[in-house]
């Protein structure tokens, strides 16, 4: 997952200016290889003459891979350069990594705003060479700041197949003189500019930077999986899974741990009252807890998993002929704070793997086999989660019980009787009071039972169950419909998948937002 940087500027950038230009550009792109070391960068650039040549230029020279999106055909573009900044563009141009033409239109105008729409949505960080001022033409410096920082849609109705823009974020502006305005007294310095996304909001910088540290984050749990980049984003899907996999059994473990050593230091508590025991156990599980906290599993593993479900629906729409459709799109478009990162990891995904190809997929059966491999996925965590709830309850009434069978044992039989219980298992002789066995046992059946009953709300099992099966039950009614569609009726099979597809992310978007009110805690209300 590459860290996107957004190029736009002026295009009447002075020669003696380009230097500097280059070098705070270069700057820049040496900061961010720093704050995120385990992304590697890519620059988007529209490749025009001016801001957009030098930065792919500075790009290259560092070894960044550039991306170019073109507003349209080489031929039509190059009519807009000089015979200079012609030879220039095709110095660059077959040493990208990818060249894509954006909005081939008749309208040259539009064309440019397209580009400029483009780069104001795929990109994490926008460099913008500009003045500060308001342009004088629409698809300008100025536009794509305002896209970017306000997420303003351009005067054109859906100029390249993008009819919204989502996500706001920063624009790190380069004071850049040019022609109409030589003269800046801030000239080549950087400006970070980051959106309010309410009045007076002032943790923008703060929940931006997090969302690209945990994309960070990202990249390298997906370097554990494979130091090679994923080829497809089928390879990608699947690294992401092992990835939340491996996570969520550190989870697992980390949370049995606590939920074990609390029931031991209340057992201690209840059958000693050796207090130094049982601070000396529950300071064992505080620094278990803060080493599962600050390694921040549990919410790495909820958020790939819900980056892999994500990209298998991506994978069902572009199997139909859905190419166009953007996952990220449907999921938790509402949300602009932490989560804000997984829609800007979908959406890069989309740009490496989906964009190359537009809709030139050709169409398969993987939106059926999707289907089914949900509904078997389903139905078994449907049976899992309802046998692991029923087998908790069950143990819990078992402990219960035979406490309460030892009470009534201890005091009207055990009592009348002497009043001592003697043992002598494996050779080791016990010796308990009528009274102990009284109090001990009913107190430790009680503490099982609420350590039970707080894993069993932590893990979610009932709650789980019933989602499963909700959605077993809309999957195995796709399967009943799409079987009833003929092969060539596509279009109806497409709305079916769309539809099946915008459901299954909202609903792993509430599955999302319910884990994180429920957070790994040391001590429960």
């Amino acid at each position: 997952m590459p860290l996107v940087v957004g190029v736009t500027g002026h295009r009447d950038i002075l020669p003696g200016d380009e230097g500097s230009l280059k070098s705070a550009f270069g700057a820049l792109l040496r900061k961010l290889k720093i704050a995120y070391p385990h992304s590697e960068l890519a620059v988007l650039s529209g490749l025009a003459a001016g801001a957009d040549i030098l930065a792919a230029e500075e790009a290259l020279a560092q070894g960044i891979p550039v991306i170019g999106c073109l507003p349209m055909d080489v031929e039509r573009y190059e009519q807009d350069f000089s015979p200079e900044e012609t030879a220039r563009f095709r110095a660059v141009l077959p040493r990208c990594a990818r060249v894509q033409v954006v909005a081939d239109e008749e309208d040259r105008r539009r064309s440019y705003v397209a580009v400029g729409f483009y780069i104001a949505h795929y990109s994490h960080i926008v460099a913008a060479f500009w003045d500060g001022l308001e342009g004088k033409g629409a698809g300008g410096t100025a536009d794509v700041v305002r896209m970017r920082l306000e997420g303003l849609v351009p005067e054109f109705e859906d100029p390249c197949g993008v009819p919204y823009l989502p996500d706001i974020g920063p624009v790190y502006r380069i004071a850049t003189p040019h022609r109409s305005q030589p003269q800046l007294l801030d000239a080549y310095t950087i400006d970070e500019r980051f959106p309010e996304r309410f009045a007076g909001d002032r943790f923008a910088t703060r929940d931006f930077d997090a969302a690209l540290r945990r994309l960070d984050v990202y990249n390298a749990d997906l370097a554990k999986e494979s130091r090679e980049p994923a080829a497809t984003l089928q390879e990608l899907m699947d690294r992401t899974d092992g990835a939340a996999n491996r996570l969520q059994r550190h989870t697992l473990r980390y949370v049995q741990f606590l939920y074990v050593v609390g029931f031991v230091a209340a057992a201690m508590q209840i059958g000693t009252g050796n207090w130094s025991l049982k601070l000396g156990v529950l300071a064992l599980a505080f620094v278990v807890y803060l080493l599962a906290r600050r390694n921040d599993y549990e919410n790495r593993y909820q958020d790939y998993r819900a980056i892999a479900e994500g990209l298998r629906v991506q994978l069902a729409w572009d199997s139909i002929g859905l190419n166009a459709e953007r996952v990220e799109a449907s999921y938790l478009r509402m949300q602009q704070s932490e989560l804000q990162w997984i829609r800007i990891a979908l959406r890069t995904a989309y740009l490496v793997y989906c964009e190359p190809n537009g809709t030139a997929n050709a169409p398969s059966n993987e939106f059926r086999l999707w289907i089914e491999g949900q509904c078997d996925y389903y139905q078994k965590a449907a049976r899992r989660e309802e046998k692991a709830r029923r087998a908790i309850a069950t143990t819990s009434t078992t402990f219960v019980v035979l406490a309460l069978l030892t009470t009534f044992y201890a005091f009207f039989i055990l009592k009348p009787a002497g009043g001592t219980l003697a043992l002598t298992p494996f050779g080791v002789h016990l010796q308990a009071s009528w009274q102990f066995l009284v109090q001990v046992p009913l107190a430790l059946a009680g503490a099982l039972s609420l350590f039970l009953s707080r894993y069993a709300e932590k893990r979610s099992f009932g709650p789980n169950a019933k989602r499963y099966d909700r959605m077993f039950l809309v999957f195995d009614k796709a399967r009943s419909r799409l079987s009833a569609i003929d092969k060539d009726g596509s279009a109806n099979a497409k709305t079916l998948v769309r539809e099946l597809g915008q459901e299954a992310l909202i609903e792993h978007g509430e599955w999302l937002l319910a884990r994180r009110d429920r957070p790994l805690s040391f001590v429960h209300n």
